[in-house]
């Protein structure tokens, strides 16, 4: 009896989460037909980003210039409408804010609220807005995070593959994570992490125009705008030199705080 009490319950529980999805991609796709983003600067990333790729032809170029590998988790949304996909990259976003809210037992109320504040949160909205990527660098996150706790090799590397959808952003996450691997977890298990993180990223490489990836990556001028480093220091007119002591300096103050701080990848 308990057990079909259960069952009955995680149906439930299924069931109002794929309505509510359903609910909320349709809420995206209703908003993104309502607002003439032609005519302003609505889904201005996603403007940008659709055309090199639509019907999943991949065209290299400065503002399609992510690794291979992390380009074919939103490569099929090339098939779809460009206001289609502008609404399904929100949804994404939104749903992975929602799933990197701790879930509480006891508090739902506070749960609650927290996901409003997270999918309700400006930098929220802006992603909605214009249409960024940056809810599959979430994902991604969240899947190398439950990967390494629960020592899952395959899901730890598809985190690896989908996180580093924007490199500049993981960089230190990519400096890290080698050795918290090395030095707490077993080695099978971080080699056939690496193992199938790094098969999956030299086939997508190779079969997704490598040299034209190439071209458009080293052709990419530095930014001269935003909170890059390199931008900062422009009105600086700081040589190159110091840019570089400073990168070097940021990636071994953060080898040393992880190196004696904890391994669990989770928060304190």
């Amino acid at each position: 009896m308990n057990i079909q009490k259960w069952t009955e319950s995680r149906v439930v529980q299924w069931g109002v989460l794929i309505v509510s999805a359903a609910f909320a991609l349709a809420l995206f796709i209703w908003l993104a037909y309502r607002i003439d983003f032609e005519a302003n600067w609505f889904a201005v990333d996603w403007k940008m980003k659709w055309p090199l790729m639509q019907g999943g032809r991949v065209q290299w170029s400065g503002d399609l210039s992510n690794p291979p590998w992390t380009v074919i988790f939103f490569l099929p949304l090339g098939f779809l409408p460009q206001r289609v996909g502008w609404a399904v990259m929100a949804f994404v976003t939104a749903a992975a804010l929602v799933l990197a809210v701790p879930q509480s037992q006891t508090r739902k109320g506070k749960y609650v609220a927290l996901i409003l504040a997270a999918i309700l949160s400006f930098p929220a909205l802006r992603n909605y807005a214009d249409g960024n990527i940056d809810g599959l660098l979430l994902l991604g996150l969240l899947l190398l995070i439950e990967g390494y706790r629960r020592e899952k090799p395959i899901v730890l590397g598809l985190g690896i593959l989908l996180a580093t959808i924007k490199p500049q952003a993981v960089l230190l996450l990519v400096v890290i994570l080698p050795l918290y691997l090395i030095q707490s977890k077993p080695a099978s298990f971080y080699l056939k992490a690496g193992a199938f993180a790094l098969a999956a990223a030299v086939v997508s490489f190779l079969l997704m125009n490598p040299r034209g990836w190439l071209e458009a990556v080293f052709g990419v001028t530095q930014r001269t705008y935003g909170i890059a480093l390199s931008a900062l220091l422009i009105p600086l007119n700081a040589p190159p030199a110091i840019l570089w002591l400073l990168r070097a300096a940021i990636i071994l103050i953060t080898l040393a705080v992880a190196y004696f701080g904890d391994r669990t990848l989770t928060g304190p």
